[in-house]
């Protein structure tokens, strides 16, 4: 009989204390980091079901490379010497006094996840460097 009791004790302590931090954890989402990389909402903002992938965590193939590949050999890798409002010497991004429209870190905000999507030893550097697009405004 006291055997039966104190087992029920234990069981009856195990089962408040898996209560406890069930109810801990359900209570404060915010402090689960999801991924692994990224948080997610504080409270009282919904957590989010699924979370942002860092880039390049997923590999292309089939027809999604090739039609990234394309990307890089077509408009999307070449903008720059195709249309030089992105790049050229009167950009207002870049300290002259032409265009001072957002087509130059748009392009970039494309350029460098291709590149490192696809894992571009050639691209990479180059949408490195054509960062200081950004970089003008920010020190001027």
């Amino acid at each position: 009989m006291k055997n039966r009791d104190s087992m029920r004790k234990i069981g009856l302590t195990i089962l408040s204390l898996f209560v406890m931090v069930v109810m801990a954890t359900a209570s404060n989402p915010s402090e689960r980091n999801l991924s692994g990389n990224y948080l997610n909402n504080r409270h009282p903002l919904v957590t989010k079901p699924y979370m942002e992938l860092p880039i390049g965590s997923i590999k292309p193939s089939g027809w999604m490379e090739e039609q990234l590949n394309r990307m890089v050999t077509g408009m999307t890798g070449e903008m720059d010497t195709i249309y030089e409002q992105v790049m050229g010497p009167r950009n207002g991004w870049l300290g002259g006094d032409g265009d001072v429209w957002e087509r130059g870190p748009y392009w970039i905000d494309g350029l460098l996840p291709l590149a490192y999507i696809l894992d571009d030893k050639e691209l990479i550097p180059f949408g490195c460097t054509t960062l200081r697009i950004t970089e003008f405004p920010v020190r001027n």
